[in-house]
């Protein structure tokens, strides 16, 4: 069975990407996966800085925290390859393929179609970036072999 953490603000969801059920997200450290299934351990790290700055968005657009998501996520092309990353606020999940947890004063919404294209990503703010928007998505370097 896959599993998707979300890493951040001390925060850890497990669930089973096929259903779109989760378990309670945990406010201890990343727990350790069982020997053999570490590839199949998926993970998206969330800078508190980053948390912050998005709850102070939300707090802005006067959007309840107990109503709205943050949904993470890809714009995908015609052909399925992704074109760019999605940050944006939603009231509405699809119970089959979403998965939801928390972050800090945050709820989250990934769709699992999502999930390969964010293993290894980090969302981090930083107001001096360039592109426009201070929402960075950074990946992970792989090493070289």
């Amino acid at each position: 069975m896959n599993r998707w953490m979300v890493l951040g603000c001390g925060m850890l969801l497990c669930g089973s990407v096929a259903t779109g059920r989760t378990e309670p997200a945990a406010t201890t450290a990343p727990a350790t996966q069982p020997a053999g299934n570490a590839e199949n351990t998926r993970s998206l790290k969330i800078t508190p800085r980053a948390i912050n700055a998005l709850h102070q968005v939300m707090l802005a657009r006067k959007l309840d925290p107990n109503k709205f998501f943050l949904r993470i996520g890809v714009k995908l092309d015609d052909q399925g390859a992704m074109r760019g990353y999605i940050l944006d606020f939603t009231d509405k999940i699809d119970e089959q393929k979403d998965i939801v947890t928390v972050a800090g004063p945050m709820k989250l919404v990934i769709n699992s179609d999502h999930v390969p294209f964010l293993e290894g990503i980090t969302v981090d703010y930083d107001p001096q970036a360039p592109g426009g928007s201070p929402f960075v998505f950074k990946r992970a370097e792989t090493p070289a072999h």
